[in-house]
């Protein structure tokens, strides 16, 4: 027993020492029970000592000077002590280690406890780090995004200082185009307004001229072996001199007398008793102010002009379909004139409505087979030949019709015509001003006719083999300008007109005789050939119906 004690209480001095230890690492002071309270309490314990000459219970001897009697009764006493001093100690041991258990738990408790605020410290110094360091990034994006839109900003500034100077150059370049084209006008006018003054002098000269002017004639048809192979011929006046004569004058032979086209000469002389026809109805125009009719030069511009002088624009689009009406008529009336039966000529309207309305037909959504589009209004009319109504056709394109003739409006101020061949699926444009429309500008005006006619063409086919021989594909354009008669801006209705003229009555080449230096007289045929065979214009009642029929005021 005395050896398990000793061994108990190394094991306390141990454990007391590690103790002193863990209280050192952790800088715990002053504590209710600590090593050192257990390392009293162990040596504070009285340690048994046996006296001198003493033995065991087991065969001892007793003193030499007590009784024999006593000695049992102290062995006895001996052990109870010994047993009850046994159990004190395992009690006081026992409470002592129960006392380092619980010292040893508070310490290991607050270790624990400081072990975990310490862990809490350091996570809360790496959030405060996180957020110090997302903070910061968030800072920065932002400088990075301010400095990009401050570079945008910047960016904007300068391309809309870009886009106002280029707007500025551009306006100056209008103005400078405006003003060019206004001084050409005005130059074209006074070159115009001179010719017309040099005919009026000699339309209204000396009786002489008109003699001379008919015995030339005479003697010009005497020389004509046939009239019906040979044209008349065409003179022209010279628009630098004042008079017209024989011989060395101003009167040149333009065309020989021998038989040009098929049935007709487009550029034959305006006849004199018909021009006077014409000009005895316009004087009964109640537009006019009677008052001022003289033989004077102003009013031969106000009659004569105003007949043969017409503008060019959509507010005249008129003139240009009574013209159109012309040719119609005699198409129906003389076919064989022309190079073609399967040929037609249509007006204004054709042009304008198909490209006000292309884009319904171009934004509508086609079917599985690439129609089913959305065609303009009249549509079928027209490829049915019922419209334009006056001499209509009442042929079917692509069946009866081969090929059309029409005109087309640029920007209200320039005219152009086509030629469109469908079995070549080609289209021919004839410009008499080349540099007013440029190839962009010409891309987008032909694109409707490229695209609707071939379309046209299929959807209004009436079988399914008519349909098959046609293709949806766009039809191909060009713009010849070699062998194409130039003219000034104001005479581009007169010369679309006689650019289809000519090649329906089948000319290969434009004729000298088509030039701007004839312009005045050309003009004059086309009003004697409107009011002489359009029909309705004899035999008038009523004038002002008269004037409203005759198409000559836009």
């Amino acid at each position: 027993m005395r050896d398990g004690f000793g061994t108990c209480l190394k094991k306390m001095k141990l454990l007391g020492n590690r103790m002193d230890v863990v209280e050192k690492k952790l800088g715990i002071t002053g504590k209710e029970s600590s090593s050192h309270d257990l390392q009293q309490t162990t040596s504070s314990l009285p340690k048994r000592r046996l006296e001198h000459g003493s033995e065991s219970v087991n065969g001892a001897k007793a003193r030499h000077d007590e009784k024999p009697s006593s000695s049992k009764a102290l062995s006895v006493e001996a052990k109870e002590k010994e047993v009850k001093e046994g159990k004190e100690k395992e009690l006081k041991e026992k409470e002592l280690k129960e006392k380092a258990n619980k010292g040893l738990e508070k310490v290991l408790a607050k270790a624990k406890e400081a072990k975990a605020n310490e862990a809490k410290a350091k996570e809360a110094k790496a959030n405060e780090a996180k957020t110090n360091e997302a903070k910061a990034k968030e800072a920065k994006a932002k400088e990075k995004e301010a400095k990009a839109k401050e570079k945008e900003a910047k960016a904007k500034e300068k391309k809309a200082k870009a886009k106002e100077s280029e707007a500025k150059e551009k306006e100056e370049k209008e103005a400078k185009e405006k003003e060019e084209k206004e001084t050409k006008e005005k130059e074209a006018k006074e070159k115009e307004e001179k010719e017309a003054k040099l005919a009026a002098e000699a339309w209204l000269g000396e009786a002489k001229l008109e003699e001379e002017a008919k015995a030339k004639e005479a003697a010009d048809k005497a020389k004509e072996p046939d009239e019906s192979a040979v044209e008349a011929s065409v003179v022209l006046m010279d628009k630098d001199e004042d008079t017209v004569s024989d011989g060395n004058s101003t009167a040149k032979l333009i065309i020989p007398n021998t038989k040009v086209g098929h049935g007709y000469d487009p550029f034959a002389l305006p006849d004199k008793q018909l021009t006077k026809a014409l000009m005895d109805h316009v004087k009964k125009d109640p537009l006019l102010d009677k008052s001022s009719w003289t033989t004077s030069q102003k009013t031969f511009q106000k009659t004569y002009g105003q007949v043969f002088y017409w503008d060019d624009f959509t507010e005249d689009l008129p003139h240009m379909d009574a013209y159109i009406n012309v040719l119609r008529l005699r198409q129906r009336n003389n076919p064989n004139h022309f190079r073609s039966e399967r040929i037609c000529f249509l007006d204004h309207l054709f042009s304008r409505m198909w490209r006000d309305k292309y884009g319904e037909f171009k934004s509508s959504v086609p079917d599985h087979n690439g129609l089913g589009r959305r065609l303009l209004g009249g549509s079928w009319d027209l490829y049915a030949g019922i419209v334009p109504t006056f001499c209509a056709t009442n042929k079917t394109w692509g069946v009866d019709i081969d090929e059309i003739y029409a005109y087309v409006n640029f920007q209200n101020d320039h005219w152009i015509a086509i030629w469109i061949s469908i079995p070549m699926r080609h289209i021919v444009v004839w410009d008499s001003v080349v540099k007013h429309i440029s190839k962009a500008e010409l891309d987008e005006i032909m694109e409707p006719f490229l695209t609707m006619v071939p379309y046209l063409l299929v959807e209004c086919a009436s079988t399914d083999e008519k349909r098959i021989k046609y293709s949806l594909e766009p039809f191909t354009y060009e713009r010849p300008t070699v062998g194409v008669p130039q003219c000034i801006a104001s005479d581009c209705g007169v010369y679309a007109l006689k650019y289809m003229e000519c090649h329906a009555l089948g000319y290969t080449s434009f004729p000298p005789a088509f030039c701007e230096k004839n312009v005045k007289q050309i003009r004059e045929k086309m009003a004697h050939d409107i009011f002489h065979e359009t029909p309705g214009f004899e035999g008038i009642e009523d004038e002002t119906s008269y004037f409203n029929d005759l198409d000559m005021y836009g």
